[in-house]
């Protein structure tokens, strides 16, 4: 066997409206040997791949793919059941798959199925074809385990963080095209003039100015101050002498963070003494060196909430919880703080539901109150080894979006709009928001941009909320809101004729139009490029052109976008 041409298909194809990957495969002497002609083949990969027997393929029930294989099937279809079983063994949602036989090109298959992500989508496949053709050589020592930890360790290598995925896969429910622009967290949604785009949960509507205020805490302070909500008490320093100074002025216990920190990095908590403010300013400035600024606050006690605004509404709130572990009279607490981060809702950064509660915070934290990572605490003890409780520094969280008063909510949206973002996350401190508010009684600790959203998608109790589809509806209230119409043509002969035919036709009510075919690319009558553009390529390149510079030359921007393509050719993605 072997792989002639591979097709990534981001967009909605002939095959799925989902991100599809497309295989041509030349199966050469299989050809002639379905899985029924060769001994022992089902048996061996059933004992490979167990869960290979759930699937029900064409005949629609559990099973229906076993008895395909007993009665006789081929290699690109077997291919195709397998590469989809190692991704979903690997923690990847997909369940979608398809194979043709070419009509004209005898032993030529074309496989498609889902992908999440494109390395771990491809091998995969690879993968398949290394457990069929070591069946195939006699191997009888096949290990599938290696190959599928391969692909969930590439998936979570290069995926979408949990933010970012989710506003992805929301537009994608939506039927709003949408794709992924690199390898970080940039989408951009919607196609020519109607384009938008985010990168994490910033949006192409954010105020760059509203972000830089967010991002700098003294800044933010001043403006809530301005606006007469409450915030706490606190002075910036530079070094390391004025921290004496820092603590007596605002009295403690204070609180140290970095004045243009992110994420709760750098965040140091509930500290009772210079001794402990010093040792919290030596471990923030070592871990991390980048930061010349600090915030010495007054720290309040009470519970700590993130509320999620979006356009002015209150999408979703989360009680946040610090990490903790529990006791059992025989592990020390870095034991037990070892076999947390062994949770598979852990990862690195944000590539999970929570992060791994990192070693070294956790032990400034301890030392603080006099403990050690190395103690044994006793049975039913609970720990809570960091102060804050940030899902960057391994915190939980428990939805309470239904609990909050809207008095709370009033004072989130207030900040959210003082500091002029349209999607903010802010830090409320709070005996409970369920009661009304009162004066004195909570403070804002901050006020977010690109905030975080995995803890309203994942909560460790309580409701997911939909944060990703909240942000999707705002810069989408409608789908007719998000697309321009499109016109493609294709066949044999007369595709460009038909499609400067069709042009004329929209412009003769007076539609700005974009126009693709064999001689050029066009916006109404400007050529912006020549040559055989009929392709998907030079699509995309006229959706690019109508929506960021076109506008700014003659606007309003293209309202049609008519294409000549290929025979054969299909649009995979706009």
């Amino acid at each position: 066997m072997k792989i002639n041409k591979i097709k990534f298909l981001s967009g909605p194809n002939l095959h799925s409206f989902k991100p599809t990957i497309w295989i041509e495969l030349d199966l050469e002497d299989l050809e002639h040997k379905p899985s029924n002609l060769i001994p022992g083949f089902t048996e061996q990969l059933l004992s490979i791949i167990p869960s290979l027997k759930t699937h029900t393929c064409s005949k629609g029930y559990a099973g229906g793919f076993v008895e395909r294989l007993e009665e006789g099937t081929w290699m690109g279809h077997i291919l195709e059941h397998i590469a989809l079983e190692i991704q979903y063994l690997a923690g990847i949602q997909v369940k979608r798959g398809k194979t043709i036989t070419s009509e004209t090109r005898p032993g030529i298959y074309y496989v498609t199925y889902d992908y999440r992500e494109k390395e771990s989508g491809i091998h995969a496949f690879h993968s398949a074809m290394q457990i069929v053709e070591g069946i195939l050589s006699g191997n009888k020592h096949i290990d599938a385990e290696p190959l599928i930890a391969r692909t969930a360790e590439l998936y979570y290598d290069n995926k979408l963080g949990p933010s970012t995925e989710s506003i992805y896969q929301a537009a994608l429910a939506r039927k709003i095209p949408v794709e992924r622009v690199g390898k970080d967290s940039f989408l951009r949604l919607g196609t020519g003039r109607k384009q938008k785009s985010v990168q994490a949960t910033v949006s192409s509507q954010t105020s760059y100015l509203a972000v830089e205020n967010a991002c700098d805490k003294e800044m933010t302070k001043s403006l809530l101050e301005g606006a007469r909500l409450p915030v706490p008490s606190g002075i910036v320093i530079e070094k390391r002498e004025e921290l004496k100074m820092a603590g007596e002025q605002i009295g403690y216990p204070v609180v140290i963070k970095p004045v243009d920190g992110r994420q709760g990095k750098g965040v140091v908590t509930n500290l009772q003494n210079l001794e402990h403010l010093e040792a919290a300013y030596d471990y923030v400035t070592q871990e991390h060196s980048g930061y010349s600024e600090f915030i010495i606050e007054r720290y309040y006690a009470g519970e700590d909430y993130r509320m999620l605004i979006v356009d002015g509404k209150l999408v979703a709130a989360s009680l946040r919880l610090p990490p903790s572990v529990i006791g059992d009279g025989v592990l020390t607490i870095r034991q037990l703080i070892e076999a947390e981060n062994e949770n598979p809702l852990r990862g690195e950064d944000h590539e999970k539901p929570m992060s791994k509660i990192p070693m070294e915070l956790a032990e400034c934290c301890l030392a603080k109150r006099e403990r050690s990572l190395d103690e044994i605490p006793a049975n039913g003890e609970v720990i809570r080894v960091i102060g804050n409780a940030n899902l960057s520094t391994g915190g939980s969280a428990i939805d309470v979006t239904d609990q909050v008063h809207p008095s709370y909510t009033h004072l989130a949206v207030l900040a959210a709009q003082t500091i002029g973002l349209d999607i903010a996350g802010i830090d409320i401190i709070s005996p409970d928001v369920s009661v009304p508010y009162q004066e004195g009684a909570a403070v804002i600790l901050e006020v977010n941009a690109a905030p975080g959203i995995r803890m309203h998608l994942y909560p460790s109790e309580g409701v997911s909320r939909d944060a990703g589809g909240a942000i999707v509806d705002y810069l989408f209230p409608t789908r007719e809101e998000s697309a321009i119409p499109i016109v493609a043509v294709t066949g044999t002969n007369g595709k460009t004729t038909t499609a400067r035919l069709t042009a004329h036709l929209l412009k003769q009510e007076n539609r700005r139009i974009g126009l693709t075919h064999s001689d050029g690319v066009w916006i109404d009558d400007t050529c912006i490029d020549t040559g055989d553009c009929s392709g998907p390529g030079s699509a995309r390149k006229g959706y690019l052109i109508l929506r960021w510079i076109w506008p700014s030359l003659r606007p309003p921007a293209a309202e049609f976008c008519v294409k000549a393509w290929p025979s054969g050719t299909v649009m995979s993605g706009s």
